[in-house]
């Protein structure tokens, strides 16, 4: 440790320095309400008299004191012990104290400056970092005093065992990143970001035929080829992916007595063919459904029709209804007998004699 100062009246050897918090008891003890002749100080003790302002260190300040440590380190309080407050029977006013702490450069950082007072013996000042602004480690302490009145007994510089030093500056060879999100790489979409880092936001289009599937994250409707992205903590909201549009097995409603076949699939631009179940027969001319942009099966061009065939020949009978003699009769059509000369209708209500 080294020690600067200006017009101690006692030796250097006087000066107790601690580099770490445990100060034995007569640091607070003898501290003096009023102010003590030189004669009458400890031998621990000091204080400053009357001298002209030095810029030798940059200290434009009638007293003080500048304080070294031998081993700097990012400070967590300052805490000075008095001998005396410097106080003169019948004064209204307390004396003071500035504290600075230098860097490694020479720079000061101002702690304030705080009254002194035997009530308050050890002073004890908390150091707050400004954590926009890189640590630094404390090298020295100076105390710039209102008066040459006060009279010191130690200087101690408090260090936290869990301020790891090394992690702190650290940072500063790693200049620190917000967290961002890369553009999303999806397959059959179109994507357009907008924003950075925090703020990034992506809009997600599937082609035509292709709708959003959530992997990850909270759903969408179904069929749905947009999507809005964000970026939190450096992740995206949602994984998505662009898969084709799957139009299922085709309904029976889209052609009644139809059986499908779907050999090549059910999604987008794929197509189905179907054959009509007997006694249906196709009507049209094509016997195919396609699977459409929007997730539904194109409109049938054909259909299956039931239908009953030519009238049969009936023995012993003649066609009395011209129509039944040709094919393709509609369900619900009827052809009418009679029987001839000699012959009668099997199984009829009303009993007929031969004629």
């Amino acid at each position: 440790m080294f020690i600067e100062y200006k017009d101690i009246k006692r030796p250097l050897s006087n000066l107790f320095l601690f580099s770490c918090i445990n100060c034995s008891a007569f640091c607070v003890k003898l501290c003096s309400f009023q102010h003590p002749e030189v004669s009458e100080l400890n031998t621990d003790a000091w204080f400053p008299c009357t001298a002209q302002s030095d810029t030798n260190n940059g200290l434009e300040h009638s007293y003080w004191i500048k304080v070294g440590f031998l081993h700097p380190g990012v400070a967590a309080a300052v805490m000075v012990y008095l001998a005396s407050d410097g106080s003169w029977s019948g004064e209204p006013w307390r004396k003071t104290v500035t504290i600075l702490l230098s860097d490694a450069s020479g720079k000061n950082h101002s702690l304030g400056t705080h009254v002194l007072s035997c009530y308050r013996s050890p002073l004890v000042v908390n150091v707050t970092h400004d954590l926009s602004q890189p640590f630094f480690l404390t090298f020295s302490v100076i105390l710039l005093f209102s008066s040459p009145s006060v009279a010191v007994r130690a200087v101690a510089l408090r260090t936290s065992c869990h301020f790891s030093t090394f992690a702190l500056t650290g940072c500063l060879r790693q200049p620190c990143q917000i967290d961002s999100c890369s553009t999303p790489q999806i397959k059959h979409a179109s994507i357009r970001c907008t924003g950075g880092g925090e703020a990034s936001r992506c809009s997600v289009k599937c082609h035509r035929g292709y709708s959003i599937t959530v992997l990850n994250g909270r759903g969408t409707p179904p069929h749905q080829r947009t999507i809005e992205l964000e970026c939190f903590l450096g992740s995206w909201d949602r994984v998505v992916s662009c898969e084709p549009l799957d139009c299922g097995l085709p309904d029976q409603s889209h052609v009644y007595h139809a059986i499908f076949s779907c050999p090549w699939g059910t999604t987008f631009a794929k197509q189905c063919s179907f054959t009509c179940g007997p006694p249906a027969i196709l009507q049209g001319d094509s016997d195919r459904l396609v699977c459409l942009e929007d997730g539904l099966w194109s409109f049938p061009e054909a259909y299956c029709k039931i239908e009953c065939p030519e009238a049969p020949n009936i023995p012993s009978a003649k066609l009395l209804t011209a129509d039944c003699l040709a094919s393709g009769h509609d369900v619900g059509s009827f052809c009418r007998y009679r029987c001839i000369s000699g012959f009668y209708v099997v199984g009829s209500l009303k009993k007929k004699k031969p004629r």
